[in-house]
Parts: structure tokens; sequence; C-alpha cells
């Protein structure tokens, strides 16, 4: 049976692209001969057959129109794939579910039809979105399924990874090699609103987690904590304000793999050696974190899997769960060449 990955390396298009094309995604921006490409491409590969072997049970079974909400455009999923592998982990299962995404709107990008979002059977918020704002869109918070953001209260299903163990899990493992002077680079959050353009900034969990723990041990250096932006210029520019400074730390956690690319550009700009003099700790594992020069070692974020559990969550929904469900997925370190022992 054909699949998505199938229809790519035919069409000559990224997977993420026939995805979004095959769902009907009004944000993509795409030349018009690429679009009929993969469409063909689909229907030469027979890529609705399932379907069909399996039209006794389809007709058993009503297909559910659902929507997406996305915090983040197309141009910053290339530059983080973190938010497009949640996506596409969506997109992978919402088929075997009976869920049909007739959807995709991106905050900032798309205006919400007048009539709302009530048409939706179930609606997946990827990111940061306040979720009092989002009710006047839609009305029915039983079928509203946040990821990688906890809205206040407890009357929502939600999925994250546990962030704090992992940074906590890190510090001390860092510690445990003799590093002392720890920094932190990461990215702003910002809650934002469907209904305007306006959104609320606040820290991040990784951020937060850092500052407690660091302020625990009596080695917290507010020299030492730098948040801008979440991609690899912003990275780059933060780890030159560490360098610059008086002192620089022996070790540095760095919120996301992106961030981490201009962290190792600016240290090896200034003649810094990873992790000889300076370690390197960040958070995702994409695909490119193996590759580096150092290799990037990393904490797994598994978001293709929380993107699944948000649709199976929502299916629970569907079928008559009234119970809120939190799922806080776990975390894998991947341990590679960009971190060392501190020789005293």
């Amino acid at each position: 049976m054909a699949t998505i990955k199938d229809i790519a390396q035919q069409a000559g298009v990224s997977i993420a692209t026939v995805s979004r094309i095959l769902n009907s995604d009004q944000t993509l921006s795409v030349a018009d001969d690429t679009r009929k490409r993969v469409i063909n491409t689909a229907k030469s590969l027979n890529y609705q057959s399932s379907k069909r072997k399996n039209t006794a049970y389809s007709k058993l079974t009503e297909t559910r129109s659902i929507g997406l909400i996305l915090t983040t455009s197309q141009k910053d999923e290339v530059n983080d794939p973190y938010f497009l592998s949640i996506r596409l982990g969506i997109e992978s299962i919402c088929e075997a579910y009976h869920f049909k995404i007739e959807n995709v709107f991106v905050v900032g990008e798309n205006e919400i039809p007048k009539g709302g979002l009530n048409h939706l059977d179930g609606l997946i918020v990827i990111g940061a979105i306040d979720e009092k704002d989002l009710a006047s869109f839609y009305y029915n918070k039983n079928r509203l399924i946040f990821v990688d953001y906890t809205p206040k209260g407890n009357d929502f299903d939600v999925v994250t990874s546990d962030f704090e163990a992992a940074t906590r899990d890190l510090i001390e493992k860092l510690e445990e090699m003799n590093h002392k002077d720890i920094a932190f680079i990461g990215g702003k959050v910002i809650t934002k609103r469907l209904s305007d353009s306006a959104g609320e900034h606040h820290s991040e969990r990784r951020q937060n987690t850092y500052e407690r723990v660091m302020k625990e041990k009596g080695n917290f250096h507010s020299r030492y904590v730098k948040v801008t932006g979440w991609d690899p210029i912003h990275g780059y520019e933060m780890t030159k304000e560490l360098i610059n400074q008086e002192s620089m730390p022996t070790a540095i956690i760095v919120a996301s793999d992106p961030l981490a690319i201009g962290a190792l550009k600016a240290l090896n700009e200034a003649g810094i050696h990873v992790p000889k003099e300076v370690s390197i700790v960040s958070f995702d594992d994409i695909s490119a974190a193996a590759y580096l020069t150092p290799s990037l070692s990393t904490v797994k974020i598994h978001t293709e899997e929380m993107g699944k559990t948000a649709v199976k969550l929502l299916h629970d929904r569907l079928k008559g769960r009234e119970l809120p469900i939190k799922v806080m997925l776990p975390t894998s370190f991947i341990a590679r060449e960009s971190i060392a022992e501190k020789i005293e």
C-alpha cells in the first residue's frame, strides 16, 4: 500500500509538503504545478486503496472532521522542526481513527470563519493559545486537545513532555562531571490569541526549572541566563554574549537543537573548543544533531508520539470519555561528543 513517503519520493517533494497538500492546508504556499504533481502521483499510486479495502468496516464507522490550530508558520517549521514533527505525528494516524483534517489554521496568518470552528467534530491545538479566547471560536472544551501547552485549570486534555525532570537531570549530570558554572540559553514563549495579534509573553518550563534548581544549589548567576528567540541566529547571538562576559561558563544548557547549532558556530568562531573548554547539551534530537561537529548531546523529545497521543485522546473524547486527561511523555538523554567532564 502506497504511503505519503512513496508519494514524496516520486513527486520530488518533502513528506511535509505532500501531507499538507493532501490535507488541503490553505496556508501552504506552493506552485500549482507542484500541487497537481502531488495529487496526480497520489492517484497513480492508488494512495487511498486502503480505504477501499476496508469499505465494509468504513460503512460502520463515521468519518469525523477535525481542525488543527498552529502557532508556528511554515517558515518557522523549516527553521525549527519541533512543531512540524508533532503535526506529522497527528497526520500519520488520523486515517486509522477515521479523522479527516478539514481545516488547518495558522495564528496570525488565517482568519477564522465568521461562524467560528463549531462545525468541526474536534480541534487539536499545537502550541500556546489562550484558552479563554479560543472558547469564543470553539465552544466544546471536551473536544479540544492542547499539545505542548498546559492551560490553567483542569478542564482540558493536554499532551506535553516532561521538560522539568529532563532539565533537572541535565543539571545533575553536569554537576557529576564537575561543572558548576552552568549557563542557559533559550527562547521566549508567547501565549497567542485568535481574536487579535496580541499575545502574552511568559517564561518557559526549561528556563523556570533551570533557575529554580540552580538557586536551590546556590549556583545561580543571572548573567548566565540568555533568552530571546528560537532559531540558530538567536543561539549564535546569545552565545556571543556569554563569550564576551568577564567569565565564561563551563557548560551551557540550550533549550533546543536549532539554538545549539548557532551556539556551536559562535564557540567555534571564538576558538573555544567543545567539549574541552565548554560542554553543550540541548533538547529535541533533530536529525542533524548526530551529524554536527562535534555531534550534539541532546534530550530526545518524542514529538511524533505527542501528536499521535493527541489524536488518541480526541478519539476517546468522541467515544464519550468525560474526564480530562493530561499526558506527560518521558524524554530520553542521547549522549554524544559535545559534553565532557571538566578537568580540574
